[in-house]
């Protein structure tokens, strides 16, 4: 059970994760309208990394997923 829940608390870390990314994204276009390029790119970067680690985080949540379905699987059959 232990495995799924950490499989589920990656899924959350990947929306969360998702959520910034969208706010840094905006906020990048906010700061390049006010002209503030090195805002900007900083914001971009931001954005860019959490985009990565969205998507580390759901093949994590995917593979423990996983894994908890295999280990179920070997301790019912």
């Amino acid at each position: 059970m232990a495995v799924y829940v950490g499989g589920v608390a990656l899924a959350a870390l990947t929306s969360a994760c998702r959520y910034f990314t969208q706010f840094a994204g905006a906020r990048a276009i906010v700061a390049r309208a006010a002209h503030d390029e090195k805002g900007a790119k900083k914001l971009a970067k931001l954005g860019n990394a959490l985009t990565v680690a969205a998507i580390l985080l759901g093949l994590g949540s995917i593979g423990v997923f996983c894994l908890g379905g295999w280990w179920a699987y070997l301790a019912l059959r």
